[in-house]
């Protein structure tokens, strides 16, 4: 029985000797196979390298910037077979045409041989030059047919308003002569400048009925025959009469308290004439600006009781002053402070 075992173990080494041959054979054969792809895929990988280097040149040299660039036109309308045949057409035209030009090119050059060249600078400013002389003409006959056009309508209207003219002058005669004879003329005085002169009369005697009893009747308001300024129309200035030395004088040689009382005496002779022509207007408000300041007392005394009267009268006189002599003498007065950005205003009594 021993022996029996013995002999199966030496049968089983033997197999497994056998079996470990076996492998070992397939072994070679499977690292020579192993080897043999390792070469091809090396030469395979070259082969790539090389192709794929050789089909970058041809991208480059067909004009493309990169494989991508080529990808995107491949995959646009390139990928149509009637587009690039095509283009294919079109350059062989374009071929041909060039072999049709450079066939006539070299024709040319062969009857040209041993003649020298224009002057292409000298014929180019002759060519300018005559375009430049073309273009003066064709503007010059616009612009007469213009300056005709426009010189023809203004012939024919020129031709109407003489007839328009005409008719007006037949109908206009009468008009002319009353509007001659209302304007004046050098020497005499217009319509309008005599109805003026008289409602100045009647201010300057309204007036005068007040200066006189503020200037303890020394002075009187006349209206001027003659023009202060001899671009003025005569008729329209006022003088000044002075009944201590018997002068008259324009209004411009008073004192500026005596102008003060001239020009009150005029505002309140224009408000009682205003009054009396208007038809039932009444001018009851009169605001005086300043000028007391200029009045010595017992003048300021005078208009004061010019103004005291009006007040009489039922108007209403406001004055505008900073004097302070007459803070005292008008009972109710209405302040005007000025203040950093502004202004207040209170009454004082």
């Amino acid at each position: 029985k021993l022996t029996g075992e013995i002999q199966n173990m030496q049968k089983s080494r033997d197999d497994a000797a056998t079996k470990w041959q076996k492998i070992s054979e397939e072994k070679s054969v499977h690292a020579e196979k192993t080897n043999m792809a390792q070469k091809a895929k090396e030469k395979t990988e070259a082969a790539a390298t090389a192709a794929q280097i050789s089909f970058d040149a041809d991208i480059k040299n067909a004009g493309f910037a990169d494989f991508a660039e080529y990808q995107r036109a491949a995959q646009g309308k390139w990928r149509d077979l009637s587009r690039r045949e095509e283009v294919r057409e079109r350059i062989r035209a374009f071929e041909d045409k060039k072999i049709i030009h450079l066939d006539a090119f070299n024709k040319a050059a062969a009857k040209t041989e041993g003649k020298s060249p224009p002057d292409e600078n000298s014929l180019k400013k002759f060519a300018d030059e005559a375009e430049e002389k073309w273009r003066n003409q064709v503007a010059a006959v616009e612009r007469n047919r213009k300056d005709i056009d426009t010189l023809t309508k203004i012939f024919a209207e020129l031709k109407n308003l003489q007839k328009d003219v005409a008719a007006l002058a037949e109908k206009c005669g009468a008009a002319k002569i009353l509007a001659d004879a209302a304007a004046g003329g050098e020497g005499r005085m217009s319509f309008e400048a005599y109805i003026l002169r008289s409602i100045l009369k009647d201010v300057t005697e309204a007036a005068n009925a007040r200066l006189s009893k503020m200037s303890r009747n020394r002075y009187r308001l006349s209206v001027s025959d003659t023009a202060a300024n001899r671009r003025k129309e005569a008729g329209l200035d006022i003088d000044i009469i002075d009944e201590y030395s018997g002068a008259r004088r324009p209004c411009a040689t008073l004192s500026g308290g005596e102008g003060f009382l001239a020009s009150l005496s005029l505002a309140l002779g224009l408000s009682d004439v205003v009054t009396r022509m208007a038809g039932g207007i009444h001018l009851d408000t009169v605001f005086i600006d300043e000028g007391f300041g200029t009045l010595d007392a017992e003048t300021l005394d005078m208009a004061m009781n010019t103004i005291t009267e009006l007040q009489s009268d039922g108007r209403l006189v406001g004055i505008i002053s900073h004097v302070e002599e007459l803070k005292r003498r008008i009972p109710l007065r209405l302040a005007v402070t000025r203040n950093l950005n502004s202004s207040s205003v209170r009454f004082e009594n």
